[in-house]
C-alpha cells in the first residue's frame, strides 16, 4: 500500500493527468494540478492511517488544504480508499475521479 499511488506501469499522477488532457484540460488549468495534488495528501493520510495511527490528523484537515480544494478533496477522500481496499482497479479509481469531478459536457 505504500507504493500505491505509484505501482504498477506508469503512475497515478501521469494517469491522471492524460485522463484531464483528454477531456480538454491543460497545464494552464487549476484542476490539472489541483487533482493530483489533493490525491497526493489523500494518499499519505491513508497511509499514515492504515499503517501507524488510526488517529491521525490528516495534512489537509490540520492545514485547510482539504477545504480550499473541495469538491476535489471531497470526491479523492471518497473514491480513492476504494482502491487501496481492493475495490476497484486503480485505473478505474482513477476514471471514476476525473468523470466525476471534470464531466464531459454532455454528461452534465
Amino acid at each position: 500500500m505504500l507504493c500505491a499511488i505509484t505501482r504498477d506501469s506508469g503512475n497515478a499522477f501521469a494517469t491522471l493527468r492524460k485522463l484531464l488532457e483528454a477531456r480538454g484540460l491543460s497545464r494552464s488549468d487549476d484542476a490539472y494540478h489541483t487533482i493530483p495534488h489533493t490525491l497526493m495528501f489523500v494518499q499519505a493520510e491513508e497511509t499514515m492511517r492504515r499503517l501507524f495511527n488510526p488517529d491521525h490528523v490528516a495534512y489537509g484537515d490540520a492545514t485547510s488544504l482539504y477545504e480550499r480544494t473541495g469538491v476535489t478533496a471531497v470526491v479523492e477522500r471518497e473514491i480513492w480508499p476504494r482502491f487501496l481496499d481492493g475495490e476497484l482497479t486503480r485505473e478505474k479509481t482513477l476514471r471514476e475521479i476525473v468523470e466525476t469531478l471534470q464531466p464531459q459536457p454532455d454528461e452534465g
